[in-house]
């Protein structure tokens, strides 16, 4: 059997990242998007930026989520993780910064590797963001929705939208021919009691089991969330585009922006499908100057800090 090649293998970043303030990459590659690093992290511009500033922190040996994080090494990651955030709130005025994690997600070519997301949105759509959340989970299908009909149980939900939906009236069968039980979850569905404080140390013992969950910090605690519903990934990112492009006026401009042909669904999230280069170019400047500029400021002997 052929090993899982590890996309986020700290080696690779290390050997093809040149962390020289007067030589910033002209070109995306696999392996030139490391941004600083640590004693036992690394950050990197991510693939899809659909907005600038999209980092992913990922730790230097193989951990399949932060939850996962031994003790010894939380302090350095808050360090870092606290660090990055204010370098990009300073970076891009006006935006907030979320936060958010996939553990135990197997995204990266089937290899769970831990990895936080940080992504910057508009202030001014700072109260789209739970409606955001919804969006993302009525699409997905997101609850505990079942139609009966026959001797079937359909859970899908193209299957259960087709009994629902009006506009199907020809071909939809008989509401007494069937039964809907569950119900479509939203963000009060979803939301643990546990709270975005208690990350990453205090639910480590909830994925002993290795159960999937999502870390989701919008920088606002009443649309945070840490969850243990079973979503799939992408989730995060599909969150942010939704804050700040669902309004159809905004997603013409973007669409104009990064010269994108109109799409019936909103999918340019998916990272598989948008690299957004320029962008990602733009954040390792950004980001690689600002921390230049700031090193003074920054306690980087603490945890053997090094960037531009």
């Amino acid at each position: 059997m052929n090993d899982i090649f590890d996309d986020l293998g700290w080696e690779y970043f290390y050997k093809n990242s040149d962390l020289n303030n007067l030589n910033f990459p002209k070109e995306v590659k696999n392996f030139n998007r490391l941004i600083c690093h640590t004693q036992n992290f690394f950050l990197i511009a991510g693939y899809g930026a659909f907005n600038q500033g999209y980092c992913l922190l990922i730790p230097k040996t193989l951990i399949s989520s932060f939850a996962h994080l031994e003790h010894d090494f939380v302090e350095e990651f808050n360090w870092l993780r606290n660090l990055v955030k204010e370098s990009l709130k300073n970076i891009y005025p006006g935006t907030n910064i979320a936060m958010f994690e996939h553990g135990l997600c197997g995204c990266m070519g089937g290899l769970d590797r831990a990895h936080l997301h940080f992504m910057p949105y508009n202030k001014k759509n700072l109260a789209n963001v739970r409606d955001a959340v919804n969006i993302s989970l009525d699409r997905r299908g997101v609850g505990d929705r079942v139609v009966k009909f026959a001797n079937y149980e359909l859970t899908t939900k193209d299957d259960i939208d087709f009994f629902l939906n009006k506009d199907n009236s020809e071909n939809k069968p008989d509401k007494d021919k069937f039964v809907l039980t569950g119900k479509q979850f939203d963000f009060d569905d979803i939301k643990s009691d546990f709270k975005i404080s208690d990350y990453p140390s205090g639910i480590s013992k909830k994925v002993l089991d290795n159960n999937p969950y999502i870390y989701f910090d919008s920088s606002v605690d009443d649309s945070s969330f840490i969850t243990f519903t079973n979503i799939e990934t992408q989730f995060g990112r599909e969150i942010i585009f939704n804050i700040d492009y669902n309004i159809d006026h905004n997603y013409q401009i973007f669409l104009k922006k990064n010269n994108i042909i109109q799409k019936a669904e909103k999918f340019c999230w998916r990272w598989q499908d948008y690299n957004f280069e320029e962008n990602i170019l733009l954040t390792i400047k950004n980001m690689g100057t600002y921390l230049n500029q700031n090193n003074q400021k920054i306690e980087s002997n603490k945890f053997n800090f090094v960037s531009f």
